[in-house]
């Protein structure tokens, strides 16, 4: 399936202040209508940005990926990168 609505995951605040960046690699279980119903982390750099990553996962849609049988329910892999500006 390919992603036909991203979005960005918010900068906690904490993470902004004290200079992190980081990725988190998160696993997306997309149904045959190409919506999230499951975000789960998959590896990540720094624990403070699992949460902004997963609840922009479950924003996301996609289209639905097919097989010869029509739509079927997948799991993809998406790494959220966190980088502050000017770095």
């Amino acid at each position: 399936p390919e992603a036909v609505k991203q979005i960005q995951p918010k900068y906690p605040d904490l993470a902004t202040r004290a200079g992190l960046e980081g990725t988190v690699w998160v696993k997306i279980w997309v149904d045959k209508e190409g919506k999230p119903k499951k975000a789960v982390v998959q590896k990540s750099d720094a624990e403070i940005f699992n949460q902004p990553a997963t609840e922009a996962a479950m924003q996301w849609i996609f289209t639905p990926a097919m097989m010869k049988n029509g739509p079927v329910s997948v799991w993809v892999s998406i790494p959220f990168r966190f980088k502050l500006q000017g770095k």
